[in-house]
């Protein structure tokens, strides 16, 4: 099965490292769902849950509270 690595950090520390199947963001216009192969993308996401679902089907979630910008570089495997 295909994942992709997921890396979430804020400027005081790393939150979250793990693979996983897909993630869905809270974007500006709308939820935003990447999976593995997905292009390249930066983007700015607006406060809320990050859905992070792990390669065991189990899913974690990630509060944001302030907007950022994310980067995501196609790391499958």
């Amino acid at each position: 099965m295909n994942t992709l690595q997921v890396n979430v950090v804020s400027a005081e520390e790393a939150i979250f490292s793990g693979r996983a199947r897909f993630v869905v963001l809270p974007g500006e216009n709308g939820e935003l769902g990447i999976y593995p192969r997905h292009l390249p993308l930066i983007t700015r996401i607006r406060p809320g849950s990050v859905r992070i679902r792990m390669e065991d089907g189990k899913e974690e979630f990630v509060l944001t509270f302030h907007s950022f910008y994310i980067v995501f570089i196609n790391e499958t495997v």
